[in-house]
């Protein structure tokens, strides 16, 4: 589970790159690591993190990546 949520976009079905998620939900630490985590809708079609299931690869791996907040200048 997140301990905070700080952004969400929702993706339809198909491929995307480069795609920009506004976080805006709670601050972010200047050098503090946080965690994008693709999660699949469970049909009611509104985001909820505690109901809505993690994506995992055909692997079994979770779909995430880890990110750095850094400061823009």
């Amino acid at each position: 589970k997140p301990a905070k949520v700080l952004g969400a976009k929702r993706f339809r079905k198909g491929e995307y790159t480069n795609e920009v998620v506004q976080l805006f939900l709670a601050p972010m630490k200047e050098g503090g690591v946080y965690y994008a985590v693709v999660l699949k809708d469970d049909g009611d079609d509104k985001f909820d993190y505690t109901k809505d299931t993690p994506l995992r690869d055909e692997k079994g791996n979770l779909i995430m990546t880890t990110f750095k907040a850094t400061t823009s200048n």
